[in-house]
């Protein structure tokens, strides 16, 4: 479980700058790339504006990679065990 909540946390912690340029182009309907409107948050509002909104979600990630972990493995045991 531990594992599982540590990997959801370096994987958001790593893909949420992507996150939020996609949902900034989706919500303001901008056509320039994912590049541009990155850099553009970084120079207008701070590097730390890509990190916006990530407490939540590793607060809502850590809980759910975690049980998905044990569920994965306890899953794979009782199937090896009858198959």
């Amino acid at each position: 479980m531990i594992a599982g909540g540590v990997g959801g946390a370096c994987l958001w912690t790593s893909i949420f700058p992507a996150d939020v340029i996609k949902s900034r182009v989706q919500i303001q309907g901008l056509s320039a790339s994912m590049l541009s409107v990155g850099m553009d948050i970084a120079r207008k509002e701070g590097f730390l504006a890509l990190y916006s909104g990530l407490t939540p979600t590793i607060c809502r990630t850590i809980p759910a990679t975690a049980v998905l972990f044990l569920v994965y493995e306890y899953t794979k045991k009782f199937l090896y065990q009858y198959i």
